[in-house]
């Protein structure tokens, strides 16, 4: 019995023993310790943060309690002033939105308005140039009118203009549209280079009329253009085009007077 118990106290030693040279050996009372200490310092800072908090609320409490008028009028003063902005601010948005709509508007107007210029712009000048179906295997509309209409095809997205125009194909084979559209950008910037977009666009380099993109349509190309004319040079032409119709009224209706009736 006593031989019995000796070998299970050497036995249990041993395994406790090996048990602590192995935690020892991986350094796992020191990780336990490091874990310890973690929780210990996370329960120490919430409960200091947590007397801050008493600390603070209790100041500002004692605060208001002793200026409580005074934090009154100025929280009253405050949120008057508060309120003021924001009706002030509330009335800047609905002045900048209302402006922003009659943009909108304008620029709606002004891409439908020119849509037929730029059309026939294209027509004589673009789809009529000797080398056109040759780089784009489409040729030029029997009317201008053939390409499209500014009810459907003119329209404007997200404060861009686009026009949308029709050109047959001179058969029904698949064709590059990335080559179309390279094709017509470069005799666009050609022609207004040399000769403008009368009345639009003055001699120069290009800036205001791009190709956005070309779509195959079996039996036609689809060529969208996007006008890149901003808010000022719209409004500019605008009010040419109002004071030329104001003049044009003006003398019309002095032709129509009689030197016979009037001094």
């Amino acid at each position: 019995m006593k031989e019995s118990i000796k070998k299970t106290w050497n036995s249990v030693k041993e395994t406790v023993t090996n048990g602590l040279e192995t935690a020892r050996s991986t350094g796992l009372p020191r990780k336990i310790i490091l874990v310890l200490l973690g929780v210990a310092s996370c329960i120490i800072v919430v409960v200091l943060f947590m007397k801050a908090l008493g600390y603070l609320f209790d100041s500002i409490y004692s605060f208001v309690n002793r200026h409580f008028y005074g934090v009154a009028a100025t929280a009253a003063g405050g949120s008057c002033i508060a309120l003021q902005y924001y009706k002030k601010k509330d009335e800047r948005e609905r002045k900048m939105a209302e402006l922003q709509r009659g943009s909108d508007a304008q620029k709606e107007r002004f891409c439908k308005g020119c849509y037929q210029t730029i059309g026939n712009w294209l027509y004589s000048g673009i789809f009529s140039a000797p080398n056109f179906s040759a780089l784009t295997s489409c040729q030029r509309p029997l009317r201008p009118a053939d390409m499209g209409n500014p009810t459907l095809d003119a329209y404007t997205y997200h404060g861009m203009m686009y026009h949308r125009y029709m050109i047959p194909k001179v058969d029904t084979e698949n064709l590059d549209t990335s080559l179309i559209r390279s094709a017509v950008q470069g005799l666009i910037d050609q022609h207004i280079r040399t000769n403008g977009l009368p009345p639009l666009i003055e001699r120069s380099e290009n800036n205001m009329l791009y190709v956005d993109k070309a779509e195959d349509m079996k039996t036609y190309v689809t060529l969208t253009l996007v006008l890149s004319f901003d808010d000022s040079y719209i409004q500019r032409v605008a009010y040419e085009n109002a004071m030329t119709e104001v003049l044009n009224q003006t003398y019309g209706s002095r032709t129509l007077q009689d030197s016979d009736y009037h001094d």
